[in-house]
């Protein structure tokens, strides 16, 4: 079982295709660990395909490699060393090169995300994916969207009786991002854009026996995270991008 994430950047225009390039990736976070994470553009500079060898989470946990102490949106921080939880994040950062004379519309974000989760009685798990925000091309703080949440599923339901879980889940989605950048020029023709994804576990019942798991999984090869770059040459009167959102999951 190999946790997989495809990820693709490709141009929306009506003009020719070269126009724009990938100058630089990068990762963090116990998620993608450094030498688990291959970055293969394609031939024609369009796409970018990305592959994790490991991106899953489970309980108990006692080797304290985790981001426990990561703060976000939708979590407060706990000790590397708790048993109880463990919470791993997989930061993905890349650059956007454009020709000058354009601007970048919007970014579309298209997932095919799939997976297993197995949970004892008392357990949940939670997968999010947030678009943290862009810099560059002139793009200031009100634009950037941080903290835009992309993607979130959920398993185990607190209460009296709780059930355990055993589910192999796929979760589909197509959301837009508007970024309506400043025109690209010779000088400054870079927009930065990261992705952070999130997996926690956690063992919210009083027996430190039970255990749980969920996993990123690649064996098929069609999990996918797509990124779309819409542009538009400077001065047109292009309408802006929309702004859409379909969710199917199961």
């Amino acid at each position: 079982m190999r946790p997989f994430l495809s990820l693709s950047l490709l141009l929306l225009s009506s003009q020719a295709l070269a126009q724009l390039n990938f100058t630089s990736f990068g990762h963090s976070g116990t998620g993608c660990p450094r030498n688990t994470v291959a970055f293969s553009p394609a031939p024609d500079g369009q796409s970018v395909s990305v592959l994790f060898d490991q991106f899953n989470v489970q309980v108990p946990q006692h080797d304290g490699e985790n981001d426990n102490e990561d703060a976000g949106p939708h979590r407060t921080p706990r000790s590397r060393r708790d048993a109880r939880v463990q919470h791993r994040v997989c930061s993905l950062a890349f650059n956007i090169e454009l020709t000058p004379g354009q601007m970048i519309e919007a970014i579309e974000i298209t997932a095919d995300n799939r997976g297993t989760t197995v949970l004892d009685a008392g357990l949940r798990a939670s997968l999010h994916t947030y678009y943290v925000g862009h810099q560059g091309l002139g793009a200031g703080p009100q634009d950037a969207k941080i903290g835009k949440l992309i993607e979130l599923k959920q398993w185990g339901q607190p209460g009296r009786f709780p059930q355990p879980v055993s589910d192999d889940w796929v979760s589909r989605f197509v959301t837009a991002v508007p970024v309506r950048s400043g025109c690209a020029q010779t000088a400054s023709r870079s927009l930065r854009v990261q992705i952070k994804n999130h997996l926690e576990i956690q063992n919210t019942s009083p027996d430190l026996t039970k255990s749980g798991l969920l996993v990123m999984d690649s064996s098929d090869l069609n999990a996918s995270l797509r990124f779309r770059v819409l542009t538009r040459p400077c001065g047109s009167n292009s309408a802006p991008g929309r702004v859409i959102r379909r969710v199917v999951t199961r």
